[in-house]
């Protein structure tokens, strides 16, 4: 009976740091594959001396993916491709599909949701419309506010000259 009890004491205990250590690794994981994103399209238009573009995917597994201005949320995946025809940040018939990522199963926010795609130029530097100062997303576990995630809240900081970090 004293065992049933102490265990039942150190389960209850445990559950809520359980839950916000997947919270937490959630995070960690959309924030990573996001950055890699960021970081493979610098790469592939340094390496293909042509614009790429990431950019947030209502729909990347479709047969015909595109891109969405969104609200950054959740139930976003995002693509890369080669954006050859414009407008940039617009996925259409002439531009080259480099990789399609899937939704983050509910786990973030993006925000600022005003930045749903970034171009990198045929040099590596990032632009959206005109070249960008540093960008800083922050990645946060969704429904939470940036003060209230903690240690939840990561930020992928993408440098004027297109140098990805994640803190």
């Amino acid at each position: 009976m004293i065992t049933v009890v102490i265990s039942a004491v150190l389960i209850a205990i445990a559950i809520p740091n359980f839950r916000a250590l997947l919270r937490t690794k959630r995070v960690e994981a959309a924030t990573q594959a996001l950055a890699s994103s960021f970081k493979l399209a610098r790469i592939e238009a340094l390496k293909r001396g042509r614009q790429v573009t990431v950019c947030r995917s209502d729909t990347p597994d479709a047969a015909a993916a595109s891109c969405a201005a969104g609200n950054g949320n959740r139930n976003t995946g995002w693509i890369l491709f080669e954006d050859i025809s414009p407008p940039r940040g617009t996925f259409n018939g002439n531009d080259t599909l480099i990789k399609v990522e899937a939704p983050t199963s509910n786990a973030i926010d993006l925000t600022p949701a005003a930045l749903y795609f970034l171009t990198f130029r045929p040099d590596g530097l990032p632009v959206q419309g005109n070249p960008v100062p540093n960008i800083t997303l922050n990645v946060l576990p969704y429904g939470v506010s940036a003060t209230d995630a903690g240690s939840a809240n990561r930020n992928i900081v993408i440098s004027r000259v297109g140098r990805v970090s994640v803190n």
